[in-house]
């Protein structure tokens, strides 16, 4: 039986991740859909990398036609094929300004497969594949849903950051990883389980849980409670978001991008977030502080039925 591509891994080292680049939702949509169809711990083929229109259709959950969907699908990798990342470094003492492609070469196929193929550049190929060290992932179907560019690259922001907490978790024991889905549900009745004195023992046995190593779900618990912080200046977030020169007040921007990118994420996706604006000199804007949380419980949602 063929897996359902919503539940494919999209991989970038966090380089990528850190750069500057604009894809509107189609652009970013066909990137993420290949990704998803490549291991980003292998080289890649060089018979490039695949996906058909009733996969991108799944993806993303598209409702409207045939024509509809492998149109957005070809405009999306067109525009795509005309794209550019940039990246800034000082190197001996100088600052360089970088920019590469992201593809190289399009196929598409439009009498039967309705297929793109596409051929990632040479010099993106380091952050997509054979990746170690620090790289950031997440499964498609937590991003699918998401309606808007500016969401998908906070996400990826945010996601970067507690990504070393994830890799730990990638090497714990499968009961473990089936118990932070299970817990979400019972989240508040297990609070108060524990605020009344019950044991770990008597909450496992009340919620059907049928735990084998009782640290699992204490570990499990203290991981779904967890909050993750981290700081950035408004400068890097506008860059990010590729808005560097855009909206030099913070309000509009906070308006217009980041609070629609705050309900969109926290509505579609396994994570969500508050923010604290840091003030600098004379009430300055010196940076903002992300305060995350993850929705184990919107995962489990986006499971696909």
């Amino acid at each position: 039986m063929q897996s359902n591509i919503k539940n494919n891994i999209v991989a970038k080292r966090n380089e990528l991740i850190e750069a500057t680049y604009e894809l509107d939702l189609n652009e970013q949509r066909v990137l993420l859909a290949m990704l998803s169809k490549h291991d980003g711990k292998k080289k890649l083929d060089p018979r490039g990398i695949t996906i058909t229109r009733d996969e991108y259709r799944e993806a993303f959950d598209i409702s409207k036609d045939n024509t509809y969907v492998y149109q957005s699908m070809k405009d999306g990798a067109n525009r795509l094929f005309e794209r550019k990342i940039k990246k800034i470094y000082r190197l001996n003492g100088e600052l360089e300004e970088a920019e590469t492609r992201w593809l190289d070469k399009k196929i598409f196929r439009d009498e039967v497969s309705f297929s793109i193929t596409l051929f990632f550049s040479e010099r993106i190929a380091p952050w997509i594949a054979e990746l170690s060290g620090h790289f950031t992932r997440y499964e498609l179907k937590n991003v699918g849903k998401l309606v808007n560019f500016h969401s998908l690259r906070i996400y990826e922001i945010v996601k970067e950051n507690i990504g070393h907490e994830e890799y730990i978790e990638g090497k714990s024991s499968q009961e473990y990883k089936t118990l932070k889905k299970l817990i979400p549900p019972h989240l508040n009745q297990i609070e108060e389980a524990l605020d009344n004195g019950h044991s770990w023992e008597e909450i496992s046995d009340a919620f059907g849980l049928e735990v084998k190593k009782i640290d699992n779900l204490k570990r499990a618990y203290v991981r779904i409670k967890k909050k993750y912080t981290f700081d950035m200046t408004f400068e890097e977030l506008k860059e990010l978001t590729a808005l560097q020169n855009s909206y030099p007040r913070w309000q509009d921007y906070k308006r217009r991008i980041l609070e629609p990118a705050k309900k969109d994420i926290s509505k579609h996706s396994d994570i969500s977030f508050e923010y604290t604006v840091l003030r600098g000199p004379r009430n300055s804007v010196a940076g903002i502080r992300f305060d995350i949380t993850e929705n184990l419980q919107k995962s489990s949602e986006n499971d696909y039925k």
